[in-house]
């Protein structure tokens, strides 16, 4: 039986992958090196800024040290909020999936987005309330695949809960690297397919194909 759900926030809560493809791209191109949107939708897609930036470092064989690597993260971070700022774009019917959950789980946001980018974006949605802890990039050391952030999570959501068992987590993710995280952290994950093709998908426990699918009724039906 489900008893807490663990949002993932970028490309599950709001449609911002977009954006921080657009945010990591004039950063990167401010630097002369190219960056498509095909690299970054099979290749980089859910990685933290830090580590987007790290991972480019290795692969196009750069000499960056990590105070190059922050700067670069501290100014996508600030072109994305930029962007957030113009044109936040909310998944249709999230606002509803979420006062219906809200009655009948715990709900928290596990995210490797920036804390100020998802108040930011909640406050915009006026959906900070529903949410018992948000965790974000700030509060980890490993991003995704690794669970860290999902085991923090957890161990939050227990001092709510201290019968709470890590299977009676579900997570809400939209990535291959998040599913994963949610499994090697001991938690269901049902994936939404606005990121991914559901085949893409197919290693989480249940697919839906947007998140306004999602109810009580459903995830009660899916997870007995």
């Amino acid at each position: 039986m489900i008893k807490a759900i663990i949002f993932d926030f970028d490309g599950v809560i709001i449609d911002s992958e977009p954006l921080h493809f657009k945010a990591f791209q004039k950063v990167l191109h401010s630097i002369n090196i190219e960056f498509t949107e095909e690299e970054y939708w099979t290749k980089y897609l859910a990685l933290t800024d830090k580590d987007l930036f790290t991972t480019i470092k290795n692969d196009k064989h750069l000499d960056w040290d990590d105070f190059t690597i922050n700067r670069l993260a501290e100014e996508k971070a600030l072109t994305f909020l930029k962007f957030l700022q113009q044109e936040p774009i909310f998944f249709h019917g999230i606002k509803s999936v979420l006062n219906d959950l809200s009655h009948s789980f715990l709900l928290a946001i596990a995210s490797g987005a920036l804390k100020n980018e998802i108040l930011y974006a909640l406050k915009k949605l006026n959906a900070e309330d529903l949410f018992k802890f948000i965790v974000s990039a700030e509060e980890v050391k490993e991003g995704k695949p690794n669970p860290e952030i999902y085991l923090l999570t957890y161990s939050k959501l227990s001092s709510i809960d201290n019968n709470l068992r890590q299977n009676q987590c579900l997570v809400i993710e939209d990535s291959i690297h998040g599913i994963t995280a949610a499994h090697n952290a001991g938690m269901k994950c049902l994936a939404v397919a606005h990121s991914y093709k559901e085949e893409d998908l197919s290693h989480a426990d249940s697919v839906i194909t947007h998140i306004s699918l999602l109810n009580t009724k459903l995830i009660k039906n899916l997870f007995p």
